[in-house]
């Protein structure tokens, strides 16, 4: 759900951070350069299962944010069973578009 956000938000910004984003993902070489132990873990299990890209710093914000609001939205009892329902709606389908 999550990198659904993240991809929205991304797809919203203004051309010239685009272009910016995708120069320096493209010309720059790619370093890691983590002090958080968190973040290191996450990104040493994603690593392990295949995935090749560095997160920009715009990206990890990006991502926190979303799950900031997304908790914000669906941690309370309205919230859990709008999730129950999405989940219910979902079933038998191979993506998980409504959740």
């Amino acid at each position: 759900m999550t990198k659904e956000f993240v991809k929205s938000k991304k797809n919203k910004l203004r051309c010239c951070v685009s272009f910016y984003n995708w120069l320096n993902q493209t010309f720059t070489d790619q370093i890691l350069f983590k002090n958080k132990k968190s973040e290191l873990l996450y990104l040493s299990k994603a690593y392990a299962a295949g995935e090749v890209t560095v997160p920009t710093e715009l990206e990890v914000i990006m991502q926190n944010e979303a799950e900031y609001l997304i908790r914000g939205h669906y941690d309370n009892i309205d919230g859990d069973d709008e999730l129950s329902n999405l989940f219910n709606r979902s079933q038998g389908k191979s993506d998980k578009n409504l959740v």
